[in-house]
């Protein structure tokens, strides 16, 4: 199965600093998106990398969060994960991080106080005949 490995380094805005932006204004949320999308882009582009081909999705996403403490909950650290994906979408690495370009996403979670960081890896089938997996809604009557 090909894969690629990619490090962000330090630590990324966790949801509760999120929110707490938002009850500021909006205009702070946006300025948080924005900053930490930016900082995921030049991630991406420290290294010259081709983006992901199409036949490749959907992707696994296996992220681990090397955070500096213990201090924040692992579900407000992984809120993160959008910046970053939208920073690798910014960047021309992967198409999107919808329905049809993401199959499984892993979190791991470990304390580093000496390199906070995110390491992910995006893996895909290189079998021409795999079969996509199909989405279905359920509808609340």
């Amino acid at each position: 199965m090909p894969s690629m490995m990619l490090t962000f380094q330090g630590e990324y805005t966790q949801e509760n600093d999120y929110i707490a932006a938002a009850n500021r204004g909006r205009s702070w949320n946006a300025k948080v998106k924005d900053e930490e999308t930016t900082r995921a882009w030049a991630e991406v582009k420290k290294e010259p990398r081709d983006s992901i081909p199409d036949d490749a999705y959907p992707l696994v996403y296996t992220w681990h969060w090397y955070w500096k403490n213990a201090k924040v909950d692992p579900g407000n650290i992984a809120f993160a994960e959008k910046y970053i994906a939208d920073g690798m979408q910014l960047a021309g690495l992967i198409r999107g991080d919808g329905w049809n370009d993401v199959a499984e996403i892993h979190h791991y979670f470990s304390i580093d106080n000496k390199n906070p960081r995110v390491e992910l890896t995006l893996s895909w089938s290189d079998d021409p005949n795999k079969i996509k997996p199909k989405r279905s809604i359920t509808k609340r009557v």
